[in-house]
């Protein structure tokens, strides 16, 4: 009798360890942004003419573990005010109501948590990007690097405007500002120490 329930205990002790392995959280490597080397380029055309910008501040949250992609979450967020052109006039409509209405929607959030590996070092990114507080869907193919304890990202991608939802009233067409927009995301991290 004694033996029998020793047998049952250590059985419902390895289901309980199994279900607390499973249930806690796999750990990833945390990266920290390195500002100065990293940055966000776009481009795009004004009345036929090609100009081009970017974005002076930006961070990322980020956990991420080469061997285990599929367990990474980055959320990256984008203050839409620190967009430059060098056009004042350009600058200063670019943070009104008409495209990004920093005063009410001061920020650009992608947040991923679907990540896969298609390469040596190309990946996909799945997940959501937040703009003038509404999600779309997002999906972000880049190139990583890992050399030592700095990992290098690289991306570069086309998007319409229109289907995220800048440009409102005169500027939801193409005719001025045009719909294309290239987007060029280089970001340098460095591996926090545990």
């Amino acid at each position: 009798m004694t033996h029998k329930f020793f047998r049952h205990g250590i059985s419902c002790f390895f289901v309980i360890l199994g279900l607390i392995t499973a249930a806690a959280p796999v750990r990833a490597d945390t990266w920290i942004v390195e500002p100065d080397s990293s940055k966000i380029v776009f481009s795009g055309t004004q009345t036929g003419n090609r100009f081009e910008g970017q974005f002076n501040t930006f961070d990322a949250d980020i956990r991420f573990d080469p061997s285990a992609s599929e367990n990474a979450h980055v959320r990256a967020v984008i203050k839409a005010g620190s967009a430059i052109t060098g056009d004042t006039q350009r600058d200063e409509a670019m943070r009104g109501k008409d495209w990004f209405a920093v005063s009410v929607f001061p920020d650009i959030v992608f947040e991923a948590t679907g990540f896969r590996k298609d390469g040596e070092t190309s990946y996909t990114a799945a997940g959501t990007l937040t703009v003038l507080g509404v999600e779309y869907p997002f999906t972000l193919p880049f190139d990583l690097t890992i050399k030592e304890q700095t990992a290098t990202m690289n991306a570069e991608f086309n998007l319409n405007r229109q289907d995220i939802g800048i440009g409102t009233g005169a500027w939801s067409e193409g005719k001025w500002v045009g719909l294309d927009v290239t987007m060029k995301i280089r970001v340098v991290a460095k591996r926090k120490a545990p």
